[in-house]
């Protein structure tokens, strides 16, 4: 998102609120990704001494740089992994602040399929998965595009891969670097949209002063 696109979001309104802790998750997102790319590319001379040290002297100089060389690959795959979690994880959060934002200014909004309020069911909105999270703020905004199926199915890729990492082990199959990219553009792009969902419906009662952001489904696709 260009900064001339960004409204003006007043400090201490809950419009402002969002903004800062969008501009919060993004900024820790950049450092992770600069992590990574350090872990992505590591030095092999400088591997092939550590492991030249005490103990490793009568191995062969071959097998050694096939150690070294697997030790890398499974050093990409831990920081891809990391990654792809941590977002995941902040993405969550930010969708869910952007769902209480509303429930702020509009409480008892109904949402289909569910019983209370949306200010009775905030409780059970913050231990919902991301995508139903998404569910919710689509329902609650009824923006001009709807949540159609491509855009579903391309976010439960990405969350799908990563209760893979969590709860299947799939660190021990490695991760194909395109899995990744979509998974990480994916989860942003939940982020962002659901930035754009709110200021589309709800942005002149949270406080923003400025105009529309412009929906980002160019940046979502």
């Amino acid at each position: 998102m260009n900064a001339d696109e960004t409204p003006l979001s007043p400090a201490g309104t809950p419009y402002g609120s969002l903004w800062e802790g969008w501009f919060r998750a993004s900024f820790m997102l950049e450092l992770a990704r600069d992590a990574l790319n350090q872990a992505l590319a590591p030095n092999e001379e400088l591997f092939l001494k550590l492991y030249n040290g005490v103990g490793n002297e009568n191995i062969e100089p071959w097998i050694l740089k096939d150690i070294v060389r697997e030790q890398m690959e499974s050093a990409r795959t831990v920081s891809k992994a990391a990654l792809i979690v941590f977002t995941q994880a902040l993405m969550d959060g930010h969708v869910y602040r952007c769902i209480r934002a509303v429930a702020s200014v509009a409480p008892t909004a109904r949402l289909r399929g569910r019983k209370g309020s949306l200010g009775e069911e905030l409780f059970q909105i913050e231990r919902d998965p991301l995508m139903l999270k998404m569910d919710v703020l689509f329902d609650l905004c009824r923006p001009p595009r709807r949540w159609d199926r491509e855009q579903r199915e391309l976010l439960g890729l990405a969350i799908r891969l990563r209760n893979q990492i969590v709860h299947e082990g799939k660190l021990l199959d490695g991760i194909e670097e395109n899995d990744f990219d979509i998974a990480c553009s994916m989860l942003m792009g939940a982020g962002t949209l659901a930035l754009c969902l709110v200021d589309y419906r709800f942005g002149d009662r949270l406080g923003r002063t400025g105009s529309k952001l412009p929906y980002p489904w160019s940046t979502w696709k």
